[in-house]
């Protein structure tokens, strides 16, 4: 049984999916005009940004979001596009410069995050995803999805093992479930990553 999607057709894609009919459920989404194919890598993430951001501007906070990709650099690269993207705003909140364990990372209020490794002291797990209530030189506090009332507090300078979670990589997204999906495909994606990117969604995914 289909948990996450709602819609009959899009439950429909999902089996089509698990038994390796890549192109068939990918026919129920292209006659819903929610595929969009381009000839290079680029265009592809400016595509997805551009999507991602218009569904804030639209839902905000009252829809769940989030990017898929195979390839980390890719995630890296969405990750950056988005944040830049949502920040143009003269309004957005200040930004603190951080040292993670994969290189230099700015944050600011209301950042998404991710952590990406277990911790028992600071009670999260490799994947949580979370929204970033503050983020001070010597403290950063985020609200965890789906538990809102609390809160994450931890050292930055003592636990690095966080980045930004505007995008994750499809291994790391296994157990999520967000409203609306965005899925980055590469060459590198089998049917069986395919399966996982494009059944993370409760209403849409592109």
């Amino acid at each position: 049984e289909i948990h996450r999607q709602k819609a009959a057709w899009q439950k429909q894609a999902s089996r089509d999916l698990a038994a390796g009919e890549l192109s068939k459920a990918m026919d129920h989404y292209r006659k819903r005009n929610t595929v969009t194919q381009v000839d290079h890598r680029a265009e592809a993430i400016d595509t997805l940004v551009e999507s991602y951001a218009m569904d804030v501007k639209a839902n905000d906070a009252s829809k769940s979001r989030l990017a898929f990709a195979h390839k980390r650099k890719d995630v890296h690269a969405l990750n950056q596009a988005i944040r830049s993207t949502l920040r143009s705003d003269v309004t957005a909140p200040p930004e603190t410069l951080f040292t993670t364990d994969t290189g230099q990372r700015a944050f600011a209020t209301g950042d998404r995050i991710v952590f990406t490794r277990n911790d028992k002291d600071i009670g999260v797990k490799n994947g949580m995803l979370g929204t970033v209530v503050t983020a001070e030189d010597g403290q950063i506090a985020v609200a965890l999805d789906g538990d809102k009332d609390r809160l994450v507090r931890f050292n930055p300078h003592d636990f690095r093992s966080f980045d930004h979670g505007y995008a994750v990589t499809i291994h790391k997204s296994q157990g999520a479930t967000v409203d609306h999906a965005y899925v980055l495909a590469s060459r590198s994606m089998d049917r069986h990553l395919a399966y996982v990117a494009k059944t993370r969604h409760r209403e849409d995914m592109r």
